[in-house]
């Protein structure tokens, strides 16, 4: 819970993959008014294969940016932590 106070837990992944959800339950319903009511069943089948195609790249992209964010941050705290542990071995080898 404080992670996800603190911003370091993001939702917006799961976010973005219910948006996704809710974007293809659209396209196949555009898809079948436009074969049922527009007559145009080329144009109804290809919302309904390529729609959720197009909607997955782009979600896809957008989880990408959030994986890249998290593994910056990972990189940074395994640096913070090798620099925190480099600087008491120096301090004891002072001492």
């Amino acid at each position: 819970m404080r992670d996800f106070i603190n911003f370091r837990k993001m939702i917006t992944p799961v976010i973005i993959s219910t948006i996704f959800w809710l974007g293809v339950i659209a396209c196949v319903i555009a898809g079948i008014y436009y074969i049922n009511e527009q007559n145009e069943i080329g144009i109804g089948i290809g919302i309904i294969v390529l729609g959720p195609l197009a909607l997955r790249v782009i979600c896809e992209n957008l989880i990408v940016l959030f994986t890249i964010q998290n593994t910056l941050t990972d990189i940074k705290n395994l640096l913070q932590s090798q620099q925190d542990k480099d600087n008491q071995d120096n301090s004891s080898n002072e001492g």
